[in-house]
């Protein structure tokens, strides 16, 4: 039995489409001392330093995530926008 999830707050779908790229390669995320609450505080600064075209772009999944009755396409539609702006990033 699968419940109704929530849409995921901006910050948790900027990780989700750019921590590999963006957030990933900041080494100083590998110290030990290093727990979740400072690389969320790390992520959410990332967030607000990126491009505005960045920015919009995360609105617009969440968006259509808090928007849409039909949680499903809207993970697809996300899991995609993932996968083509990882695929962007490595073209940089």
């Amino acid at each position: 039995m699968k419940g109704k999830s929530r849409a995921k707050w901006p910050v948790e779908i900027y990780s989700k489409m750019y921590y590999t790229s963006q957030v990933k390669p900041d080494n100083s995320l590998d110290s030990p001392a290093q727990n979740i609450c400072g690389l969320r505080r790390h992520i959410e600064k990332k967030f607000k330093d990126e491009p505005q075209e960045i920015q919009d772009e995360v609105m617009r999944v969440h968006s259509e995530q808090s928007s849409s009755k039909n949680d499903t396409s809207v993970f697809k539609d996300e899991d995609q926008a993932h996968l083509e702006l990882d695929a962007e990033a490595r073209q940089r």
